[in-house]
This record gives structure tokens, C-alpha cells and sequence, in this order.
């Protein structure tokens, strides 16, 4: 899933990002639920100039995976 939470901060702190308050409106709207609404309205803010600075600048630094891994150990003699 998305971290709106991660990406409100990232915003928070880059003060280069464009449309920066707007930005930042905008995600506060996905963490209260309306998610499908935020991503489109990130997507045409600024012609898509946010949002592209957003993928190229600050999406990479939220990326990440999590995995869980379960095993038996078999003792053999």
C-alpha cells in the first residue's frame, strides 16, 4: 500500500516541492479516506509538475519491502 503518512512528512520537509501546500492538502485528503481522489488530484495538479517531482524525487525514498519469512529446522543426525 501507499505511505501517505511517510509522503506528508517527506513534503513537510522538502521546500522545493511545487504546489507544496497544495501537496500536502491533498494528501492530508488520502490519509482521511479519499484516496482514489487524492492520487488523481496529485496527478493533474500543476499540468502534473507535483506530481512528477513527487515520482522522481520522493516516492524513491518511501519505496520499500517487507517480507516475512516462517521455517522449520529439521535436525538431522
Amino acid at each position: 500500500g501507499e505511505d501517505w503518512a511517510g509522503l506528508l512528512e517527506a513534503v513537510e520537509k522538502d521546500l522545493l516541492v511545487p504546489e507544496r501546500t497544495e501537496v500536502m492538502r491533498i494528501v492530508n485528503q488520502a490519509l482521511n479516506g479519499d484516496v482514489a481522489k487524492a492520487k488523481y488530484a496529485l496527478k493533474v495538479l500543476s499540468g502534473g509538475r507535483a506530481y512528477y517531482y513527487l515520482v522522481g524525487t520522493i516516492y524513491p525514498q518511501l519505496r520499500r519491502v517487507e517480507c516475512r519469512i516462517e521455517y522449520t529446522s529439521t535436525k538431522k543426525e
